[in-house]
C-alpha cells in the first residue's frame, strides 16, 4: 500500500480509542511517528506529579511539542509555573482549558498570561479568577491580553467575576460562542 493510504487506514483504526494507539507504536518506525502525533494531540494534566515529567519530556523535543500538541487541559494540582513553562513550548496550541485552582496562583498568573501571549487559541475554557484576582497588575479588560484576540469559543468558570463588569467581552470581535 502507498504510505499515505496506510497512514489513513491506521488513523481510522485508532480513531475511536486512543488506547489502541499503544498497540500500534511498535509496528514500524514510520507508524510510530504517525501514532505519536495522535498520542500528543490532546493532553490532560491533572497533577503536578505528572506535569513535571511531561514538561521534562517535551523540553527535550521542543519542535515536536510545538507542532504536535493541539489541545491542552490543566486542572487539579498543576502549578501555574509548570503550566506556563509547558505553554511556552506548545506553539501550535488551539484549544486550552485552564482549570487550575486560584489558591495555586499566588504571584504566578502574570507568567502564565505572558506564556499565552504568543498562542493563537481558538477555544479557551478559563477559571477567570486566575486573571482578575491573582495578577500583580490586574487586567481590566480581556481585550488587553492578545491571546483573547483570536478566541472564537470562550467558557468562563467562576462567572461571578462578571457581576460588576463585562471584563471587555464586548471587545472580543472574534468571539462567537460564550458560556
Amino acid at each position: 500500500l502507498p504510505y499515505e493510504l496506510e497512514r489513513e487506514i491506521l488513523i481510522l483504526a485508532v480513531a475511536d480509542s486512543v488506547r489502541r494507539v499503544h498497540s500500534f507504536l511498535f509496528i514500524s518506525r514510520r507508524v510510530y511517528r504517525w501514532m505519536r502525533q495522535i498520542l500528543y494531540r490532546k493532553i490532560v494534566l491533572s497533577e503536578e506529579i505528572t506535569a513535571g515529567p511531561f514538561l521534562s519530556s517535551i523540553h527535550l523535543q521542543p519542535q515536536f511539542a510545538g507542532e504536535a500538541i493541539n489541545t491542552l487541559c490543566f486542572t487539579g494540582t498543576v502549578r501555574l509555573e509548570t503550566a506556563a513553562r509547558i505553554l511556552r513550548l506548545c506553539r501550535s496550541l488551539k484549544n486550552l482549558a485552564l482549570w487550575i485552582s486560584p489558591s495555586n496562583a499566588v504571584g504566578q498568573t502574570d507568567r502564565l498570561l505572558d506564556s499565552m501571549q504568543v498562542l493563537s487559541l481558538t477555544s479557551l475554557s478559563l477559571n477567570i479568577s486566575l486573571v482578575f484576582r491573582h495578577c500583580a497588575s490586574p487586567v481590566i479588560s480581556l481585550s488587553e491580553v492578545s491571546t483573547f484576540s483570536t478566541i472564537t469559543h470562550l467558557e468562563i468558570l467562576n462567572g461571578w467575576i462578571l457581576w460588576g463588569s463585562t471584563v471587555g467581552l464586548e471587545h472580543l470581535h472574534t468571539l462567537t460562542h460564550l458560556s
